[in-house]
């Protein structure tokens, strides 16, 4: 007799066991879950500064729609470093926020928007300027490019 009783349980154990691996390890997507598409805020592209004596001028244009959210306000982050101090040119710059603009859009059909903030300097810095425009749900954008004026 080829299989006896003993034999044949014990094929179908390995059989079974075999089965069972196999399915475990094929079944379902493998990676962590995803969360649903979400939606960004467009960064600031166009950030400009205009210097009238010891007052600076930043202008950009606020963007939204083709896919993305509608921006609650934008954060203006500054860098200030002294003209007679040394500089360390390897020291990366220190941005820390100095205004919040929140901005009333209407929520149908607006694009763009040109946004102007103004700011009195003092004389003998370097500054540099970027914006992170932001959402109340906690959304934000990237930083925008860097602006700098020199005020002597």
């Amino acid at each position: 007799e080829f299989l006896n009783k003993n034999h044949f349980y014990f094929y179908l154990k390995i059989l079974t066991l075999f089965f069972l691996v196999i399915s475990l390890a094929c079944c379902g997507k493998k990676g962590p879950p995803l969360p649903p598409d979400t939606l960004s805020l467009l960064p600031v592209t166009d950030l400009n500064a205009k210097l009238f004596d010891n007052e600076i001028e930043l202008s950009w244009t606020a963007q939204a729609g083709r896919g993305a959210s509608v921006p609650d306000g934008f954060r203006i982050y500054r860098s200030k470093k002294s003209l007679v101090e040394p500089t360390c040119p390897e020291c990366p710059d220190v941005f820390e926020m100095v205004s919040e603009l929140t901005v009333a859009f209407s929520l149908w059909g607006w694009t763009e928007r040109r946004i102007n903030y103004h700011e009195i300097l003092e004389k003998g810095y370097i500054y540099r300027y970027r914006v992170m425009a932001y959402t109340y749900s906690g959304l934000t954008s990237g930083w925008s490019d860097t602006v700098e004026v020199v005020v002597e």
